[in-house]
């Protein structure tokens, strides 16, 4: 009977399902981890990173395999690409805990990012096959780099980390010189050290900027009062120094611009 069950577990993992219809474009998270750490999926993109999802089912031998695999890849980029690949282990069901996803990563040795609820993830990508691997990747243009691995094989880690690097390497214009030539009025003093004004005019009814770091984290949320003036200012004394995505949201428009903190 165990044997039975061990087999048809693996069977589940490794099936491929046609019921829905992949896509090259990156679905967009703007949510906690299992950790309580928010997280924004374009944000981490805008960034220049490279952003790694695994989608995982418990119980699941190849998951636990390729997530060890995708563990050593990371390891190996990032010695040219320091801090630059990053990588999620997403429940492919909304019906697991959030406790519980941790506790899989956690206990299979992983760092990735745990994090729960990937349903609606899984059918855009026409993921069903487990685990389903997504890399994503381009700043102000989400695609999808090279395929959606349905039911990830051993086989395809090379392919995906030479997809990684000829990505990362061949990015020719800075994240900060993009943004720049995009935003160049919209953030000010740039670099700041103490408080820097945004200028929301654009955004129009704005509701609140996020603060998010090079990783992804939102670190600060400033909230804008209705009615408020064009041009907000806030303090960023308590920020290290370094590279941050200013995240401007209201109502159907988000805004996106770089700011360098120095100390």
């Amino acid at each position: 009977m165990k044997l039975l069950i061990t087999t048809f577990i693996v069977t589940t993992c490794l099936m491929v399902g046609t019921t829905f219809a992949q896509s090259q474009t990156v679905m967009n998270f703007q949510r906690t981890d299992c950790n309580g750490t928010m997280h924004d999926l374009f944000a981490d993109l805008d960034a220049g990173n490279v952003v790694v999802l695994e989608f995982f089912m418990q119980g699941c031998a190849p998951c636990i395999s390729s997530g060890k695999k995708l563990e050593t890849m990371r390891a190996t980029l990032e010695t040219s690409f320091p801090g630059k690949v990053k990588a999620y282990a997403i429940a492919f069901t909304n019906s697991y805990t959030c406790s519980s996803v941790a506790s899989w990563v956690s206990t299979n040795g992983l760092t990735a990012i745990p994090m729960d609820s990937g349903a609606a993830m899984v059918k855009h990508y026409g993921g069903f096959g487990m685990p389903t691997v997504v890399i994503c990747a381009g700043v102000k243009e989400h695609k999808v780099l090279g395929k959606v691995y349905i039911g990830m094989a051993s086989t395809d880690v090379p392919t995906m980390q030479a997809d990684i690097r000829s990505y990362l390497m061949q990015s020719t214009t800075s994240v900060t010189e993009a943004a720049s030539m995009a935003f160049a009025t919209r953030a000010y003093p740039n670099p700041a050290s103490e408080v820097v004004s945004v200028d929301i005019s654009d955004a129009l009814g704005a509701t609140s900027i996020d603060v998010i770091d090079v990783t992804g984290a939102v670190v600060s949320t400033q909230r804008i009062a209705p009615g408020a003036a064009s041009t907000t200012t806030f303090d960023v004394q308590a920020l290290s120094a370094g590279t941050y995505i200013l995240l401007v949201r209201g109502g159907n428009n988000t805004l996106r611009t770089l700011v360098n903190i120095t100390r």
